[in-house]
């Protein structure tokens, strides 16, 4: 009898214990299920089933422009009513920007000025009364002229989308000031965003500044591209001011110096771009301005044109800030670049599956005066239809240094790649290194790569 009571008191408490242990899966199971998702959790693999599953239910916000070669680029549907796309809701014009009517019978006298840009411009988060844009139409408008501002900007673009448009539309528009706001990622080779940002030609920024050979050429070929399209404009009698947004700091003298810039530009302060004058993340990703730093961008951008002489008033807005007019004159370039300096150290500008590359990687690596060599190693994968493989590698460098080799079938073990680093490097504290293969296979799944990379390093 005394050996029935303990089974049942045994029995009992395997029930309680079984029964808490439930209890214990579900509230786990609740809190998984209810946590906020994290997409950079992902692998590739998932992510591009995740947007292969977006697709087809989900309606494009963007849409593609008649294909214009390497220009490429896109716009919203027109005469479209947006609601709670990029945190606002809007309604497009005809051309399909979130921008006036560029047909407007009504606006016959008016005087019009272009904003030509990227999501800076553009404005997420903000209503159309609070972006920059209105901001400036209406201190234009408040000493009794009649102006209207146009926009021609669209989340994702970079220069090469921006000038495009803007040779596209300049008929339609008819401007008379154009003011091209770049940002500190238009030196993205990204030519369209659908569905997230696509690099095409095997670069993006992240949106920062890396002290090195690459970075600074890419960056003299946007200044040179913009300034040709500023003198195009101007040999068309259209005044011009290149407004440069987020997230300049004192570098843009300092690449204009370099690039033989000639247009009229000035910076928004930086004090105007801190953290108080931005977008929460939880409303807005890309933390771009709130209403009241759109206040002070379109307020110093107003007080700008009046300095360069481009509109007339009585007297600038009130600000803090005085406009200033860089033109090629820099110093202290060596802090700027420091201020970026922890994200500038990443390794791989090209995202890879974990150390899997695709067909083409680019790789940073730090250096300094006394390496005289870059190397990078890795492993072939076991796999018959990537051979026979051509694997090239490129430093870049003025002098165009390469590397290449051939493997008809796999081999296991290490493989390398031994580059020179010329004394032109001497200079940067960062170089990169550009790997290229001829082919690729998907061994599992949608995620396509040639080889795993070991290391990069100089020596």
């Amino acid at each position: 009898m005394h050996d029935n009571n303990k089974d049942k008191m045994l029995n009992l408490l395997l029930v309680i214990s079984a029964s808490l242990l439930a209890i214990v899966i579900l509230l786990a199971s609740v809190v998984y299920l209810n946590r906020n998702p994290d997409i950079s959790d992902l692998s590739i693999n998932d992510r591009m089933r995740l947007l292969s599953m977006a697709d087809r239910i989900t309606p494009d916000a963007y849409q593609k422009f008649p294909p214009s070669g390497d220009m490429l680029f896109y716009h919203l549907a027109p005469d479209t009513n947006y609601q709670n796309t990029f945190g606002t809701s809007f309604t497009t014009n005809e051309l399909g920007f979130r921008s006036p009517p560029a047909h407007d019978p009504g606006a016959a006298n008016e005087k019009r000025l272009l904003l030509v840009g990227d999501s800076w411009t553009f404005g997420p988060g903000v209503s159309d009364g609070e972006r920059f844009g209105r901001v400036l139409q209406n201190l234009l408008n408040a000493n009794g002229d009649k102006w209207s501002v146009h926009n021609l900007s669209m989340i994702g673009w970079n220069t090469d989308n921006e000038l495009n448009a803007l040779r596209t539309f300049l008929s339609v528009l008819h401007p008379d000031i154009v003011v091209l706001c770049p940002t500190s990622n238009d030196i993205d080779d990204s030519l369209a965003v659908w569905r997230g940002r696509l690099v095409n030609d095997g670069f993006d920024s992240h949106a920062l500044f890396r002290y090195s050979y690459e970075y600074e050429r890419r960056w003299i070929d946007v200044f040179r591209t913009i300034d040709r399209g500023m003198a195009f404009l101007n040999d068309l009698g259209i005044p011009t001011l290149v407004y440069f947004l987020a997230e300049w700091r004192k570098l843009a003298p300092y690449y204009a110096n370099n690039s033989g810039f000639k247009a009229k530009y000035t910076v928004v302060p930086t004090e105007y771009i801190h953290t108080r004058y931005r977008l929460d993340s939880s409303r807005d990703g890309g933390r771009h301005a709130n209403a009241e730093g759109h206040r002070l961008i379109g307020t110093y951008l107003y007080n700008a044109l009046i300095a360069a002489g481009l509109v007339s008033a009585d007297a600038p807005a009130p600000l803090d800030t005085t406009v200033s007019f860089p033109g090629v004159t820099f110093d202290d370039i060596e802090t700027d670049f420091g201020f970026w300096w922890k994200h500038a150290q990443a390794r791989d500008l090209i995202p890879m599956d974990g150390d899997y590359m695709g067909k083409r990687g680019f790789f940073s690596v730090l250096s300094d005066r006394t390496s005289r060599g870059v190397r990078v190693r890795f492993r072939l994968l076991d796999n018959p239809g990537l051979y026979p493989l051509h694997v090239k590698a490129r430093l870049a460098a003025p002098e165009k240094i390469t590397g290449e080799h051939t493997f008809e079938q796999y081999v296991g073990g290490i493989q390398e790649i031994d580059l020179p680093k010329p004394v032109s490097l001497d200079t940067y504290p960062i170089i990169e290194l550009e790997l290229v293969c001829n082919r690729i296979v998907s061994p599992q799944g949608l995620s396509p790569v040639c080889l795993k990379l070991e290391d990069l390093a100089v020596h």
